[in-house]
């Protein structure tokens, strides 16, 4: 798991008995990394808390590199904070997940840590006005303090944009686990023989 979230691509591809390839802009690199971080999540179950020989967990790490809200540093807090990932573990440098996203000022992930919430994965109850989404996943974003509300994805289908406002009252915590992912179970094909780019499927999971 720390071979991903450490950034050591070759290890995972070493594991997969896959060829590395280093093509392909930033966003297509960052995707790739994501991709390979949701296979181990999905397939081995790892430890999501668990800490390496300097101290520090995933998650940590992840924080610690998180320098703007575009990078794998970034994309890989959130991915973790789906999969249930504890946000106050204290063991590097004396510094926990928020101490990181304070010292870099990344006031984005910042808000997703202060706030129980943030970037959980969480069923929907008890709305009164949107009862049709009761019952719903939903992922947690930003909290806004001036209305008492957490901003929400609605659902968990790729490209999915509804968004909707909602209270702590009406959350419940639902972290992803390799028995209930909330997506399809995804597949690495290898490397495209034309572009380089890794290549991925995705597979409906079976009910």
């Amino acid at each position: 798991m720390f071979a991903v979230f450490n950034g050591e691509v070759e290890v995972v591809l070493n594991w997969l008995r896959a060829p590395s390839c280093d093509d392909g802009d930033d966003d297509q690199k960052i995707e790739g990394h994501k991709y390979f971080a949701l296979l181990l999540l999905q397939k081995f179950n790892p430890n999501v808390d668990s800490i390496d020989d300097i101290g520090g967990t995933p998650l940590l790490h992840a924080c610690k590199g998180a320098n703007n809200n575009y990078d794998q540093h970034y994309s890989d807090a959130v991915l973790l904070l789906e999969w249930g990932a504890n946000k106050n573990t204290r063991v590097v440098e004396g510094n926990d997940a928020i101490g990181y996203a304070r010292r870099l000022n990344n006031k984005k992930l910042l808000n997703m840590l202060e706030n129980p919430f943030g970037g959980r994965r969480c069923e929907l109850f008890g709305l009164q006005s949107r009862s049709d989404l009761n019952g719903r996943m939903c992922f947690v974003g930003k909290y806004l303090n001036s209305i008492g509300r957490y901003i929400v994805r609605i659902g968990e289908e790729r490209g999915n944009n509804e968004y909707s406002k909602v209270k702590s009252s009406n959350l419940k915590r639902c972290d992803r686990t390799t028995d209930n992912p909330g997506d399809d179970d995804i597949e690495f094909l290898g490397p495209d023989p034309v572009t380089n780019n890794y290549n991925w499927k995705f597979h409906p999971r079976e009910e």
